[in-house]
C-alpha cells in the first residue's frame, strides 16, 4: 500500500507479443526485397557482360585495334624490322635455328659384301626422326598487303630449309636381318660395319628426303609468323590474317612457287 507521501505507481502498458512480431516481420520483409533487387541487378550485369553479343563486341574492338596497329606499322614499313628484332631476341635460346618440321619414319638400310665365296647381306630397319629448320641469321623477305575489308595477307620468303646434321635413331626398336654367303661366315662383321655407318647414312637420307617435307615445314613457319603477328599487335586469334610461306631452296616446280616480293618504296 503506498503511503501518503508517495504518488501511486502508474501501470505501464506492455505491447502485445503479436505487435513485436509484426514489426520484426516488416523489417525482414524490406531486407529481403532489397537483397532480391540487388541480386537481380547483379545477375543482369553479369548476364550482359558474359553475353555472346557483348563478348563478340569486345573481340571486334580488340581485333580492330590490333589490325589498325598492324596497318599503321605496314605503312611505316617497320614490320620487317620488328620481326628481325624478335628473331634476334630468340636466337640465343634456339641456337640460331627455328625448328619447323619433325618427321618420324621407319627406315631400311642395307649393306652387302661379295667375293668368289658368295655374298653376305645385312639389313636394318629402325625408326628415325628427322628435324628440319631454317637459320634465324639468314635473310627473310616480307610483302604485306591489306584489303579494303581489313584482311591482312603476308607473303614470306623464308631462308633455305635444312636438316639437322644428326637425325635421331631409336636403336631400342631396331630390327636386324643378316645372311651369310654360300661359303662365308662373316654376317656379323657386315652387320657391325652397317651399324657403324648408320648415322651418316641416316644424315644423307635426311637431305635426300628434304623435298618431301616442304609442306610440313611451310606450316611450321606459317604458324610461327602468324603467332608473332597476333602477339606483337595484340590481334585476337580469329582475325583475318593469312600467311603464305615459300623457302628460298624450293624447286621451281613446287606447287607453292616463290612469290615475287617487290622492295618497299623509298621513304620520302
Amino acid at each position: 500500500m503506498p503511503n501518503g507521501n508517495e504518488p501511486a505507481a502508474r501501470d505501464t502498458p506492455v505491447p502485445p507479443a503479436t505487435a513485436r512480431r509484426s514489426g520484426l516481420s516488416h523489417h525482414w520483409a524490406w531486407a529481403g526485397v532489397t537483397a532480391f533487387a540487388t541480386l537481380c541487378v547483379l545477375t543482369g550485369f553479369l548476364a550482359y557482360q558474359c553475353s555472346p553479343a557483348n563478348q563478340a563486341g569486345r573481340l571486334a574492338d580488340a581485333s580492330a585495334s590490333g589490325m589498325a596497329k598492324l596497318v599503321a606499322a605496314i605503312k611505316q614499313d617497320n614490320v620487317v624490322q620488328t620481326f628481325e628484332e624478335h628473331l634476334e631476341s630468340i636466337r640465343a635460346d634456339t641456337q640460331g635455328r627455328l625448328l619447323v618440321a619433325e618427321v618420324k619414319s621407319n627406315e631400311d638400310f642395307s649393306d652387302t659384301d661379295s667375293d668368289l665365296l658368295g655374298t653376305t647381306t645385312s639389313e636394318i630397319r629402325v625408326p628415325v626422326t628427322y628435324d628440319y629448320y631454317v637459320a634465324l641469321n639468314e635473310p627473310w623477305a616480307f610483302q604485306i598487303n591489306t584489303s579494303p575489308g581489313g584482311a591482312v595477307t603476308c607473303a614470306v620468303l623464308a631462308p633455305n630449309l635444312k636438316s639437322l646434321p644428326t637425325p635421331g635413331i631409336d636403336t631400342s626398336h631396331m630390327e636386324i636381318k643378316s645372311e651369310n654367303g654360300w661359303l662365308r661366315w662373316d654376317k656379323n662383321d657386315v652387320t657391325a660395319n652397317l651399324l657403324h655407318t648408320l648415322t651418316p647414312k641416316a644424315s644423307a637420307r635426311a637431305v635426300q628426303r628434304l623435298p618431301e617435307f616442304f609442306p610440313q615445314a611451310r606450316e611450321g613457319v606459317e604458324k610461327f609468323v602468324k603467332n608473332w603477328i597476333l602477339q606483337e599487335y595484340q590481334i585476337p586469334p580469329g582475325a583475318p590474317v593469312f600467311i603464305k610461306v615459300t623457302f628460298r631452296n624450293e624447286p621451281p616446280e613446287a606447287p607453292n612457287s616463290q612469290p615475287e616480293l617487290t622492295p618497299p618504296p623509298p621513304s620520302q
